[in-house]
């Protein structure tokens, strides 16, 4: 009993250790190895699994075309989806968002350009009449109120749309991304989405599910009673990739600025019956700029990452792929995290008890050893599950309490000892100090 006793205070006690160290690292006090955490620490191991260790190349999807609008202004855009139209898309999905903050003439010049602003809106009519669905985007905000009453969370009160006058009948869904960016101009990195928020009591669905909805209900309907805040996007491809950032590259078809503008660009095979995700791709194909850019997963360098990867247009095209393929990945509950955690870390403390009492020689080794391969072994499972299963196991927590486990047992033990000696000094003084009653 007092052998799995000392084997539970040594778990709690490891935990307690990597609680205090989490405090530690929050208070900045390890600033001299920013250079080392900024080049690791938005690594994830399922990062491998997506760039490198998957079973042959993605198929290209046949049901998405992406279009890039660069820097058009709203009546080329118009001339864009006008020339898809005709060869009648299923869904014409527009990721801009077509207002200003000011609107002036000075600010907003595009708001008072009537020529620019009907040939948009006579193009999304002429799509609407022809039964083709129309996605336009909108975005989540939070007003300084709600700032203030709940501080920096993941609530929104308030959302930005397109002018009304170029919405017309269309649809919308919001295009915010979970990203670890404070500012638009910081690097993205992007792993997850939300399917559906709450704003003042009413549903808003994000931009790829509303077009999911429109183009097959009942895969847009199964996903969402998943009932998942975030979801995990499951990345499988990228579009043209000129500079090798990405892995998978070329998945989706791509209509460059000037190939939309210009119908025989392009085959009506590209565009019929298909989703046409339209959105920022650069000025052109060979833009190297980061604006809307992302880091994902099939990132070539998931380590120490040099530039984004993907841009947002192509991370919505990725998740619609996901949905209407039902080809989703499960997270791991965080309950089962840590009771896996505590297991492991319980069991190799009793390990560690078993070797120090038989063979203390050859504890220090043996201890380094098993850690080993312990963090290899997760490492590993994290890996092969994540590949063939689709399923992400979150065992972060299981891999900090084996890099401690040795330090913790070792402070344990000796505090323990400690303990014990001062407690026997403790009683034979006072065993001295009792008078003989005989």
């Amino acid at each position: 009993m007092k052998f799995w006793l000392n084997c539970l205070f040594v778990t709690v006690f490891t935990f307690l250790l990597l609680g205090l160290l989490g405090k530690f690292l929050q208070m900045n006090a390890l600033n001299a190895f920013d250079p080392i955490s900024a080049a690791i620490g938005d690594i994830e191991i399922s990062d491998i699994a997506f760039s490198q260790l998957r079973e042959g190349e993605p198929e290209p999807d046949p049901n998405i075309t992406v279009v890039n609008i660069g820097k058009l202004g709203r009546g080329e855009i118009g001339d864009q989806i006008k020339n898809i139209a005709r060869f009648r898309p299923k869904i014409i999905g527009i990721d801009a968002i077509f207002s200003c903050e000011v609107r002036d003439s000075v600010n907003c010049p595009a708001a008072f350009d009537p020529v620019g602003n009907k040939k948009f809106t006579s193009a999304i009519e002429e799509a609407e009449k022809l039964g083709i669905k129309v996605v336009m985007a909108e975005k989540l905000h939070q007003t300084d109120q709600l700032k203030e009453q709940y501080g920096d969370v993941e609530r929104y009160d308030s959302l930005e749309h397109s002018d009304p006058e170029l919405l017309r009948n269309s649809y919308e869904g919001f295009v915010n991304l979970i990203t670890d960016a404070e500012h638009q101009e910081d690097l993205k990195l992007c792993r997850e989405f939300k399917p559906m928020v709450m704003v003042k009591d009413q549903p808003q669905y994000a931009f790829e599910v509303m077009i999911a909805k429109l183009y097959d209900s009942a895969k847009a309907e199964k996903f969402l009673a998943r009932g998942n805040e975030n979801e995990v996007i499951n990345y499988r491809g990228n579009t043209p990739d000129l500079w090798g950032a990405s892995t998978y590259s070329g998945r989706y078809q791509f209509l460059d600025v000037h190939e939309a503008l210009d119908t025989s660009s392009f085959t009506p095979e590209m565009i019929q019956d298909k989703i046409i995700i339209m959105g920022y791709h650069g000025e052109n194909l060979f833009d190297k700029s980061w604006e809307d850019k992302f880091f994902t997963p099939l990132n070539t360098k998931y380590t120490g990452r040099s530039r984004p990867d993907m841009y947002g247009v192509t991370v919505h095209a990725n998740v619609v792929s996901m949905i209407i393929d039902e080809d989703y990945i499960d997270t791991m509950p965080e309950w089962i995290t840590y009771l896996m955690a505590f297991l492991v870390v319980f069991f190799t403390s009793a390990i560690f008890f078993l070797i120090d009492r038989k063979i203390p020689v050859w504890f220090d080794l043996l201890s380094l050893v098993i850690q080993f391969l312990l963090f290899v072994a997760a490492s590993f499972v994290m890996i092969i599950v994540f590949s063939y299963y689709s399923y992400k196991m979150e065992l972060t927590v299981i891999l900090a309490g084996v890099a401690v486990i040795g330090t913790s047992f070792e402070l344990y033990k000796g505090g323990a000892a400690v303990l014990a000696e001062f407690w026997n000094e403790k009683m034979a003084k006072t065993s001295k100090t009792e008078p003989d009653t005989n």
